[in-house]
């Protein structure tokens, strides 16, 4: 019989702003390991001081290491506010997934009335409530 390991609830944080620098040791290799998928449109120290301004929301999910990391911003367009997932990136999702819940309580909490991600096709089959209704396509010129 082999020894059983403990294991530890998942914890699902939004870090504030001024905490950042704090954790940012921790998950700028994730981050910029996604960001490198996305096309060149930023570089970690970007998302770092949109997150340390306020601009965006850095969420961590860990159970003694660090399962995933999310970046959301508030979008406020003229008719509606959105809460937009900027970056996805993590390891062992099913621990993790269903705490996106919490994503969506703080878009109410903040008067957004949407949540929207431009992500890659595999997460349609990962999110079954949210609706596909745009795709990103792009070619390098």
């Amino acid at each position: 019989m082999s020894p059983s390991v403990e294991q530890r609830p998942i914890v699902f944080d939004v870090i504030p702003s001024d905490k950042v620098g704090e954790v940012w040791a921790v998950v700028v290799d994730k981050i910029g390991d996604a960001l490198e998928r996305s096309g060149g449109r930023f570089l970690p120290e970007d998302v770092r001081e949109n997150l340390e301004a306020g601009n965006m929301q850095l969420w961590v999910a860990y159970d003694g290491a660090v399962k995933a990391v999310i970046v959301t911003e508030i979008l406020i367009f003229p008719r509606l506010k959105a809460l937009s997932v900027f970056l996805v990136t993590g390891e062992d999702r099913k621990s993790w997934i269903a705490n996106v819940e919490k994503l969506e309580e703080f878009g109410r909490l903040h008067g957004c009335v949407i949540i929207e991600a431009w992500a890659r096709p595999g997460w349609q089959r990962v999110l079954t409530d949210w609706a596909r209704t745009h795709i990103l396509l792009e070619k390098p010129l």
